[in-house]
């Protein structure tokens, strides 16, 4: 048992107990601890074979171990690590999160510098839009990015040990500092959020005119989809990554300004390259099954309007074994879509859905 690895997971949610699954997986002789606040949860991970033990008390949870993953919202993460800089642990145990954001939990770790403990910032890129043990999935992180934001005490050594750990998740390793990992995760994921919750409390203004809310359902409807995150979860990353945001913000009123000014002026050319801009480069980006945002697998079907056809589309996709997740009647088709909006899991099943509905006669789009 002394040359077992003793791996510990504070915080036993959806991201901690995918990381405990994927380990067990790859590496059986480890032993996965589980640290969390509510007691309950650590039997249910524990009847669901995510940890092989647990206990709500964290001195008594990390005093062995090797690795210490700290798998809580960002808010409570910079607590924690406060709280193990006063633990007893052990001189060669490394420590990582896997916080949305990391320059503030970076600062926070500058504790285990005097004691020579490693502690590298983690953000594995995905997530579920489910939460909590029962959810977790060791094939959540499959070929999605996990950053590593290492301290610059850290050893080489102690980053080729997490990433071997890692390697169980199958997904991307990217190490960065994490000061560029703030401003990338800023723009690519924190600004959306920002700026589609903007779009959604403009049109909550005007409320007043019913016409907003009626022609909002179909196209507006998707591109605010994040807008619905948690309000809690989003306030504490803001917040976090404030001055990254701050320098984004501002670069992207400069975009808004000069899209306006040439709005203004009439100016055809440059109107015209600012969507041809964007659509190429929309065009060239790489598709990955996992990114920041959640991914939402759809397929717009087009269908005549009379009863029975949802039942009929439904029927087909069940005979052939694809699950639905959610069906949405669109009535806004400007962008050429089809009246049946289908969402499902995976893309593996979105493509399936997408052979019975054509080979069905129906025609599909698959919405990227």
């Amino acid at each position: 048992m002394t040359n077992t690895k003793q791996v510990c997971i504070i915080g036993v949610g959806l991201i901690g107990g995918s990381i405990a699954l994927s380990i067990k997986e790859t590496f059986p002789e480890y032993e996965i601890v589980g640290i969390d606040t509510d007691l309950s949860i650590i039997h249910e991970a524990i009847s669901m074979g995510v940890v092989d033990w647990g206990t709500i008390d964290l001195n008594q949870g990390v005093e062995k171990a090797d690795i210490i993953f700290v798998a809580t919202p960002v808010k409570a993460t910079e607590y924690i690590i406060k709280q193990l800089c006063q633990a007893q642990l052990k001189p060669d145990c490394i420590v990582t999160d896997v916080g949305s954001t990391k320059e503030n939990i970076y600062e926070s770790a500058r504790c285990f510098q005097e004691k020579s403990i490693s502690f590298i910032g983690g953000h594995p890129m995905a997530g579920s839009e489910k939460s909590g043990v029962k959810a977790s999935n060791r094939r959540l992180f499959e070929n999605a990015y996990y950053i590593l934001t290492p301290s610059d005490w850290t050893p080489q050594h102690a980053v080729d040990v997490l990433k071997n750990v890692l390697e169980s998740t199958k997904a991307e390793i990217i190490v960065m500092s994490s000061k560029v990992h703030d401003e990338v995760v800023g723009a690519i994921s924190h600004l959306p959020h920002i700026v589609a919750s903007a779009l959604v409390n403009f049109v909550r203004e005007k409320k007043d005119n019913p016409y907003y809310t009626a022609l909002a359902a179909g196209g507006f409807r998707d591109i605010t989809r994040i807008a619905s995150a948690s309000v809690e979860m989003w306030r504490d990353i803001v917040i976090s990554n404030r001055e990254s945001m701050l320098e984004i913000l501002t670069e992207w009123e400069r975009h808004i300004a000069d899209i306006k000014q040439a709005i203004d002026v009439n100016d055809i050319v440059q109107i015209e390259q600012f969507f041809d801009t964007a659509k190429n480069f929309r065009d060239d980006l790489p598709i990955r099954q996992q990114s920041l945002i959640h991914q939402a697998y759809q397929l717009n079907v087009d269908v005549p309007d009379h009863p029975g056809v949802i039942g009929n589309i439904a029927s087909v996709l069940g005979r052939n074994g694809v699950n639905i997740r959610n069906i949405y009647i669109t009535h806004n088709r400007e962008r050429g879509e089809g009246a049946m909006r289908l969402t499902f899991v995976s893309r593996d099943v979105q493509q399936r859905a997408y052979e019975v509905l054509t080979t069905a006669g129906y025609g599909v789009q698959i919405e990227d």
